[in-house]
């Protein structure tokens, strides 16, 4: 039983997960019966899942980033139009914003996506010392948002030059 949804026809749970993070406008499929079933009738058990989590009070793009996660679980890290083929790319992507947070990019550190994507893609397992730093900075969140977002910025990209309002300055001693 397939499912269509603005054009576009799936075939399975995989291949519908992959566009996922494109709508906001997917945030109310999940509610819809015909959403539902076709889930149902390729995993009931991710249905019963997706179910449960729709009854979470967040963002559209959280939710989608949580169904996303249930539906294809071993899927790249995609978020609010964003597909991040690795944590440092991602980490580069929060840092681009400087000196001012993206507020979207704001949610991955207020909800603590980033090391439940590790967790749903079992990165945690293999990587637990990065996961573990993850977590720790996503907790900062709750009491500085934004230093936390330029913390992870800074730990996922690797990077150690500064980067200030789109410029990067490998010495800052040496612009002053």
């Amino acid at each position: 039983m397939p499912y269509t949804f603005q054009n576009t026809t799936y075939d399975d749970i995989f291949s519908l997960a992959k566009d996922l993070y494109k709508s906001l406008e997917w945030a109310s499929e999940f509610h819809s019966k015909e959403f539902m079933a076709f889930v149902s009738s390729q995993d009931a058990s991710k249905a019963k899942r997706i179910d449960k989590v729709t009854m979470l009070s967040v963002p559209d793009d959280v939710m989608i980033f949580y169904v996303g996660c249930i539906l294809n679980p071993f899927m790249p890290f995609s978020f609010h139009g964003h597909v991040f083929k690795d944590y440092q790319e991602l980490g580069k992507k929060l840092l681009s914003f400087s000196p001012t947070p993206d507020p979207v990019l704001q949610s991955l550190i207020r909800y603590e996506l980033v090391s439940q994507h590790m967790e749903t893609t079992f990165y945690s397992d293999t990587h637990k010392e990065e996961y573990e730093t993850v977590k720790k900075i996503e907790k900062l969140g709750r009491e500085d948002i934004t230093y936390a977002y330029f913390s992870l910025g800074y730990y996922l990209s690797k990077n150690t030059t500064i980067i200030y309002d789109h410029v990067l300055y490998q010495d800052l001693y040496n612009h002053l």
